[in-house]
């Protein structure tokens, strides 16, 4: 009788350590899910911040046509002024073409 209760007394002791084991993988468990919350809000946040960025580069993307527009329109004025000066033919005819 003293082996069977040895015995039982070393399934008991493995018993509580599964315990214990379950125990602190519960814990980890719940500090992974938190985590995963974390990480779900920072990539939320990331994600709005490529939406900012996207618009400012849309932003951007429209001033440099605004600046391609007014630099041509500049373009233009000086070459129809450097054409005038010479007496060429009239410069509204190179728009034209």
């Amino acid at each position: 009788m003293g082996v069977v209760a040895t015995d039982l007394g070393v399934v008991a002791t493995n018993l509580r350590v599964v315990a214990t084991d379950l125990r602190v993988v519960a814990t980890d468990l719940r500090v992974v899910a938190t985590d995963l919350r974390v990480v779900a809000t920072d990539l939320r946040v990331v994600a709005t911040d490529l939406r900012v960025v996207a618009t400012d580069l849309r932003v951007v993307a429209t001033d440099l046509r605004v600046v391609a527009i007014v630099l041509a329109k500049r373009q233009y004025a000086w070459v129809k002024h450097f054409f005038s000066s010479l007496c060429f033919a009239p410069v509204a005819t190179l728009r034209e073409r």
